[in-house]
């Protein structure tokens, strides 16, 4: 089935977006589109394979992006979510999903995306006492955690790009065969 024959079974709004569509739910429908997703037989999608957030601090925004797939119809399907990046909080899917335990939580301790009525809401990367959310644009590194230097060389410093070189030695050529 494909994504335009499932959207439509959802009467959920357009696709959006190039080769790899999906629709924009609003955080509030999430529950229904998800069950209508699981549970009705044209669709059958009895797998949730990642749920990944990206900030946006221009938008204010962060989007939670929900990847779907079904064994028995082999498809796949792709909901996107989007929430205010000072309160980010929506549904979780965990009781349709048992996959979403720990894939949630890794969201809630990189971006601090909160979900609701999740049955075990904990960072799941990172120590409890972690100050801020790392993949947040605006985090900044604390330069340590319990005497830990988080800071270190770039192991590129000294490293020439092979493209620089090139352009050097072209240069050179050019300027000897002129003389």
């Amino acid at each position: 089935m494909t994504r335009a024959e499932i959207a439509n079974i959802l009467n959920s709004g357009p696709l959006v977006g190039g080769p790899d569509q999906w629709i924009v739910v609003q955080p509030s429908a999430l529950i229904e589109v998800a069950t209508r997703l699981k549970n009705v037989p044209e669709l059958a999608f009895d797998n949730l394979n990642s749920v990944t957030g990206i900030d946006y601090p221009k938008e204010n925004l962060i989007r939670v992006t929900y990847h779907f797939w079904s064994y028995l119809k082999r498809h796949d399907f792709i909901v996107k979510v989007e929430l205010p990046r000072e309160d980010p909080h929506v549904e979780t899917l965990c009781s349709l999903w048992g996959s979403a335990n720990w894939l949630e939580r890794e969201q809630y301790d990189l971006l601090g995306i909160k979900f609701d009525k999740h049955p075990d809401m904990r960072r799941v990367l990172l120590p409890d006492d972690w100050v801020g959310y790392p993949h947040r644009k605006d985090y900044e590194e604390a330069g340590g955690y319990h005497g830990i230097s988080n800071t270190r060389e770039s192991p590129l410093e000294g490293f020439v790009r092979l493209d620089s070189l090139r352009k050097e030695a072209t240069k050179e050529a050019q300027t000897e065969t002129k003389h």
